[in-house]
């Protein structure tokens, strides 16, 4: 009955052996047709007994998977008298065996693919397979790999003491938990070179949650460690330039006003050290004049407006002098928009504003001095004429007008001789001049000149204007 159950009615009353094995479509185990004289029943009729024969077959679109074992009924006297066959249904456990097989093919390929080293290891610690990134990295075979204990193919150090590393998969095994490599961990390649690597162990469990084996998952860090050794370096010069730059620098948290972070030209500034700055609140540092600036400037900030970058404030320092300084400041704000961290960059223009205020107060000086020179010059008798290094009228009293009978107007920007006043005489006056210019030094000579068809002979004192770095840019002729 089990057999009626399992295989076709007709395979059990049609005699022709070759007509039975058409019911069916067999095939063995690798998917080729099963040839008809090797079949365990044909065989059996020959006289020879099979055992655990696999067939697979087709029958009602139904794929059937069957164990046969058959073997000869023989007569005493050794004549055949027939054929005894049993079958086993094996097609659950080959599906399971096919689907088992297709999902460690998947697993295959996929451990392949990705980009890290993997390497399998049995219960027993070794190596059942490396993917090509695992073969590249460690510089050992497939074929040479496999079977060999994972300390001999996946040697690990500590690169600071070059000693060996914990057998991580060992401790796999034993715990049946997730491993990770300790810092500063190095592979031993089998060509000896050591590269820093990241990696974990994880346990292959079966269904039954037991440890079958051991996966470790690693990668080649030397370009991340290269990156990470740049940016701290980087990080390391960026701290120590704020640190020691001559520009005070800071942070302030916007919701406590508490400093975060100071250099030393802030602690110079201020007289305050780095512990009592960074106790404060920045407003203790403020004028009151300043204190009003800075809280109209967090509500400007605070409505969303852009308020100027660059602010003047006054500063009080530890011994109560005044100092005057610009501060530059960069806001950070979270993922709402709102400002967490002000950065700050200040400048001491104490002496810069004690300047211009001197600078106003001689500019002041010197507009009355240059209308008490004006008043002098246009009320005395003698000629004062300013000339530039080309010799150009560049300036003339009253008495210059009422000597020549020529308006002022008309002389700025000649030359005597563009104005007609050139002779032999008014040469020598030039090249007077031009010493002057040349050394820097007060020369006196007479000449003579003719205006208004008279001849008349001066006495002219030759004075060099000098700037602040001492050179001489225009003359002064008193005549």
């Amino acid at each position: 009955d089990t057999a009626k159950k399992l295989l076709p009615e007709e395979l059990f009353f049609n005699t022709n052996i070759e007509d039975r094995s058409k019911l069916i479509n067999w095939e063995t185990e690798e998917g080729k047709p099963f040839p008809v004289e090797k079949i365990p029943v044909k065989r059996a009729f020959n006289g020879e007994t099979t055992h655990n024969v696999v067939l697979a077959g087709t029958f009602h679109d139904h794929k059937l998977w069957i164990s046969v074992n058959a073997a000869p009924i023989l007569a005493p006297d050794g004549r055949m008298m027939g054929v005894v066959a049993s079958f086993l249904d094996i097609t659950e456990s080959k599906n399971a065996e096919i689907a088992l097989r297709l999902s460690e093919e998947q697993l295959r390929v996929t451990l392949s693919s990705i980009g890290d080293a993997v390497i399998t290891v049995d219960t027993s610690g070794n190596v059942a397979f490396l993917n090509p990134v695992a073969v590249s990295l460690i510089r050992w075979e497939l074929e040479e790999a496999i079977g060999q204990p994972v300390g001999k193919v996946f040697r690990i150090i500590n690169e600071i003491t070059q000693k060996p590393a914990e057998d991580i998969v060992k401790r796999v095994l034993l715990e049946g938990r997730v491993v990770g490599l300790s810092n500063h961990t190095a592979l031993v390649t089998k060509d000896g070179r050591h590269i820093p690597i990241e990696d974990s162990a994880a346990p292959i469990k079966d269904m039954n949650g037991n440890v079958s084996g051991v996966v470790l998952v690693f990668h080649d860090v030397t370009e991340k460690r290269s990156v990470q050794e740049a940016l701290l370096e980087s990080e390391k010069r960026f701290r120590n330039l704020v640190k020691y730059a001559p520009t005070a620098i800071f942070e302030i948290d916007f919701k406590t006003r508490k400093f975060i972070s100071v250099n030393d030209a802030i602690c110079k500034l201020s007289g305050y050290s780095r512990e009592e700055l960074l106790s404060f609140d920045t407003m203790e540092l403020l004028v009151e004049e300043s204190k009003e600036l800075f809280l109209s400037r967090i509500n400007q900030i605070m409505k969303g407006e852009k308020p100027e970058e660059n602010v003047e404030y006054r500063i009080k320092t530890k011994d109560n002098h005044i100092i005057d300084a610009v501060f530059n400041m960069k806001f950070t704000f979270n993922e709402k928009g709102t400002p967490v961290v002000a950065t700050v960059v200040g400048h001491d223009i104490t002496q810069r504003k004690q300047a211009e205020k001197e600078l106003r107060e001689a500019g002041e000086a010197l507009k009355v001095s240059e209308r008490r020179f004006r008043t002098l010059a246009e009320n005395i008798p003698d000629m004062i004429v300013r000339f530039d290094k080309d010799l150009r009228f560049l300036y003339g009293n009253e008495a210059v007008m009422k000597r020549t009978g020529l308006p002022i107007q008309f002389l700025i920007g000649k030359t005597s001789k563009e104005y007609g006043t050139e002779s032999e005489s008014s040469r020598n006056w030039e090249k007077a001049a031009r010493e002057v210019f040349k050394t820097g030094n007060v020369m006196r000579i007479e000449y003579s000149n003719r205006w208004q068809g008279t001849s008349v002979i001066y006495d002219s004192l030759i004075i060099p204007e000098k700037d602040i770095d001492g050179n001489v840019n225009s003359i002064i002729s008193i005549a």
